[in-house]
């Protein structure tokens, strides 16, 4: 981003902060939300006047209405702000995780379900498609990607990430703000925000907001790779803090890490915006500020920019710590350049106040049915059973409470889609397919029970859709719960991993009759479900596919399309083997690796085994692939700083299918301990049945290289085993 436009960008910036009053400044450091200055659907003057007092604020939160309306609403605000204040533009932000938080938009699987299909074009067309949704109604800023990393299930918002490696993270989290924010003609359109920075996914105990203590090496190995590969690549204009402490230092006061790492090191050249309330916790969660006007110091001393809306009277306060020389004018000034920077490079000062044309929907939706189908992830096929085939069973069942909803996870708004059973029913029009919830989500129903046995006892095969139900729109505490019993999303941690009572109890009802059974799991995170994996036949397991999930989940049932999806995050045995992350290092998963039971305890753990169920990247396929000949090229490493492999890939199966091909590395001996491998390449690739592929990876150095003990990223001269299936080889470097 370093290029004269940008220079003179960022340099009108700080002169036109310069100039500015104070309290003009203060405004552009503040979000409000446009809906509450609506009077009968149209912007009220009055309200708005009496709020601004001519001052223009630095960003509005989009209104969630339909887009028509939304794209009204904010052609309104924008012309108040032009005829009523100072005329600066505002950014108008909305969420934008997996799809614009407006109904009739479309809602695409959610992130971790983008991370099981790994697929960088894929995520780069569904980026762009909500880029476009977004820009159509004049949304210039958009609240995503999650960079964090999805390292302990137990935590809510797993489902807001791409998986819990680093490599897959910072690959699709390029491709989603490079979608997001550049057109298809190149034209910087909207500002990404990458979040939260940084060490946000492996909360104590699972818990949201909780502390995460991990050393600097560790922070830089792996929590702030994401981070680092995206802005220096991508060039996103806003980056979010994590709510979370580390090593006794809330994120949103971390100096270190907001002006030494993210912008002296990494050359962040945005503007921080804090998360919502963040600010203000700094006071009542962290209690390392004794009051609100000592947080706010704290937060934009360390380097925040604009504050999300969570504190009233924000602008007052912090107009009294200049009055009182505890904020200075300076460093406000080089707070709100940040701000006006991102405004000019994305064009504000002579946008238009028309919004573009609307996007094509049918399409989109084609779109986020390739993406769920992509998604969804084949962890069992005992005795072929899957797919099913036409006129097969005469009868379908289909029992859970899973069945009658889809699920599109948190930070989306509902719409009526197809329910899961229905596509079920349309796929196979040769069978009588019924429904039976059997229970609710969390609720048991005696009445419900009676009818899946009934259902169950009539079945020749039963589908079983259970799993969790996520809350829409925002987490707990964001004052919009409705009566709706919610067990994942943010906000929605949980200490079991179960299935709630009264769905495990349904489980256990149906699968005592004896029928073949097929698990549909669904869901926002990973589960330990124990025996009930190895009791049912067929397992599919769906983390939040969007909202053409229904047919998606048909088509892979009936075999119209061949599952391909992988785990991008590990499934646990139990609670009790938490943290099961597949890139642990050596020492972690303990010395003798024998499992135990009561009569011959194991080494490690008594009656158990350290280690995942199902680990990270694991999903099976209708076909059968055999991989051969792994070259690996050396060649250009000491020129080029890159290596090359390639592998055969055979389809020997009777499907046409797409495979996902996973190169691991490792560091055989080094001077700091290292994981006992790490993903350094993934391609998606589709080969017909009876024919072969070859795939080629490019691995860049920096892949190699570690934080030595004087923290210095370096290559450490050594042997690396580069691995692609069953098959290794070793290469010195």
């Amino acid at each position: 981003m370093h290029d004269k436009n940008r220079l003179e960008q960022y340099q009108n910036a700080k002169n036109e902060a310069e100039h500015m009053e104070v309290e003009d400044i203060i405004w552009q450091m503040t979000i409000c939300d446009i809906e509450q200055f609506l009077t009968d659907g149209k912007l009220d003057v009055k309200k708005a006047d009496a709020y601004f007092h001519g001052h223009a604020p630095g960003g509005v939160l989009a209104p969630k209405t339909s887009p028509d309306q939304a794209a009204e609403y904010i052609r309104q605000f924008k012309k108040y702000i032009r005829d009523h204040t100072n005329g600066i533009p505002p950014l108008v932000i909305s969420e934008m995780l997996h799809g614009v938080t407006s109904p009739q938009m479309t809602v695409f699987p959610q992130s971790l379900a983008m991370g099981a299909a790994f697929d960088r074009d894929l995520t780069h067309r569904v980026a762009c498609a909500i880029g476009d949704e977004a820009e159509s109604i004049g949304i210039n800023q958009g609240l995503a990607p999650v960079l964090d990393l999805a390292l302990d299930p137990r935590w809510g918002r797993v489902e807001e990430c791409y998986g819990e490696d680093p490599y897959l993270v910072s690959e699709l989290g390029k491709q989603y703000v490079s979608g997001v924010q550049y057109a298809s003609d190149k034209r910087l359109r909207i500002a990404a925000t990458v979040k939260h920075f940084a060490v946000h996914g492996n909360p104590e105990g699972g818990v949201n907001l909780a502390a995460s203590s991990v050393g600097e090496r560790e922070i830089r190995r792996l929590y702030l790779k994401p981070f680092r590969e995206v802005i220096t690549s991508e060039h996103p204009l806003s980056v979010m803090p994590a709510y979370s402490e580390n090593d006794g230092i809330p994120c949103h006061q971390n100096q270190w890490l907001l002006e030494e790492i993210l912008r002296k090191e990494l050359g962040f050249e945005g503007y921080l915006i804090s998360d919502f309330e963040a600010i203000d916790m700094l006071h009542t969660l962290h209690h390392t500020a004794s009051s609100q006007q000592e947080a706010l110091i704290f937060a934009f001393t360390a380097g925040v920019d604009l504050e999300a809306p969570g504190m009233k009277d924000f602008a007052l306060k912090m107009k009294q710590l200049v009055s009182r020389g505890l904020l200075s004018a300076e460093l406000l000034k080089q707070r709100v350049a940040n701000i006006l920077f991102v405004k000019h490079a994305l064009h504000l000062f002579d946008e238009p106040t028309a919004s573009s044309a609307m996007p094509d929907f049918d399409m989109h939706r084609e779109l986020a049915l390739e993406a769920a189908r992509k998604s969804i992830v084949l962890l069992e096929n005992r005795g072929n059973i899957l797919p099913i085939r036409a006129g097969q069973y005469a009868n379908i069942a289909v029992i859970g409470p899973a069945g009658k909803t889809v699920e599109f996870g948190d930070y989306s708004i509902r719409k009526e889609v197809s329910a899961v059973w229905e596509e079920i029913a349309a796929a196979f029009p040769e069978s009588r397919v019924t429904y039976a919830p059997g229970c609710e989500y969390f609720d048991a129903d005696e009445k419900l029970l009676a009818q899946a046995n009934q259902a169950a006892e009539e079945a020749d095969c039963i589908i079983l859709a259970v799993g969790e139900r996520s809350v829409t729109n925002f987490g707990i505490g964001w004052g919009v719960e409705d009566a709706t019993i919610s067990l994942c999303g943010e906000g929605y941690d949980s200490c079991t991993l179960r299935l709630s009572p009264a769905q495990e109890t349904l489980c256990r009802e149906i699968l005592s009759k004896g029928k073949p059974v097929i698990l549909l799991q669904i869901g926002g995170r990973p589960l330990a479900l124990g025996d009930l994996y190895t009791q049912c036949q067929g397992i599919l397991h769906c983390f939040y596919g969007g909202e053409m999930f229904a047919k998606a989940a048909a088509d892979i049932l009936s075999g119209k399309i061949c599952p391909s999806g992988r785990l991008p995050v590990s499934i646990p045995r139990s609670v009790g083997n938490l943290p099961c992350y597949y890139h642990h290092k050596p020492s972690s998963r303990g010395f003798y690796h024998r499992p135990g039971s009561l009569s011959v305890p194991g080494r490690d753990y008594v009656t158990e085994t350290p280690g995942a169920l199902y680990s990270f990247g694991y999903g099976k396929s209708y076909t059968e692939f055999v991989y051969e000949n792994l070259i690996v090229d050396t060649a250009d490493f000491a020129e080029k700083g890159c290596i090359h492999a390639t592998v055969t890939v055979k389809n020997t199966g009777t499907m046409d299918a797409e495979d996902v091909v996973l190169l691991y590395v490792r560091d055989l001996v080094s001077s700091v301990t290292v994981p006992v491998r790490e993903l350094k390449g993934f391609a998606r690739v589709f080969v017909p049945h009876g024919e072969q592929v070859q795939v080629s990876f490019t691995i860049d150095r920096k892949e190699f290289c570690i934080w030595d003990a004087a923290m210095r990223f370096v290559l450490e001269p050594g042997d690396f085993a580069i691995a692609v299936g069953d098959l290794t080889q070793i290469i010195t470097l």
